[in-house]
C-alpha cells in the first residue's frame, strides 16, 4: 500500500479481514511514521523511504521483489509517485491498483494534480 497514512490503518484493517498480508511504504515524516507504526500492519510489514526520482523506481522495485508483492495499491493523482508505480509494475508480473479521490459538492473545493494546473486555474479565475 502506497496511500498515504491518514487512511492508513482503516484500509489495512479492511485488507487484513479479507486474508491479504499487507505492506507499506511510507515517507519519512512524523505523521506518517507515527500512523504506520500505530497500524495494524505488522512492524517487519512497513517500510520508510523517500522515493528518489533520479532512480526510476530502483527502490521500490527493489522492496516488491524481496517482499514478494503481488498488488501494489496507490492515490490515482497523476503526480510522479503514481508514474512510479506505474513505471515499476510495468513488464513485471505485480498489479497496479489506483484509489480516486471522492467527488466533492463544494462549488469552493477545488483539486489540482499538478502545480502548473493550479497557477493556471488561478491566473484565469483572477
Amino acid at each position: 500500500m502506497a496511500i498515504g497514512s491518514r487512511f492508513l490503518n482503516d484500509t489495512a484493517n479492511y485488507y487484513m479481514n479479507c486474508k491479504a498480508n499487507v505492506f507499506t511504504r511510507v515517507l519519512p515524516t512524523y505523521e506518517s511514521i507515527t500512523k504506520a507504526f500505530g497500524s495494524c500492519i505488522k512492524k517487519s510489514n512497513i517500510a520508510i523511504l523517500e522515493p528518489s526520482k533520479s532512480e526510476q523506481g530502483i527502490l521500490e522495485k527493489k522492496l516488491c521483489d524481496f517482499w514478494e508483492i503481488d498488488y501494489v495499491l496507490c492515490r490515482e493523482s497523476g503526480s510522479y509517485s503514481q508514474q512510479n508505480w506505474e513505471s515499476i509494475i510495468s513488464g513485471s508480473k505485480m498489479k497496479l491498483f489506483l484509489v480516486k479521490r471522492p467527488k466533492t459538492n463544494n462549488d469552493n473545493f477545488y483539486s489540482f494534480n499538478q502545480y502548473e494546473n493550479l497557477i493556471d486555474h488561478i491566473f484565469r479565475k483572477y
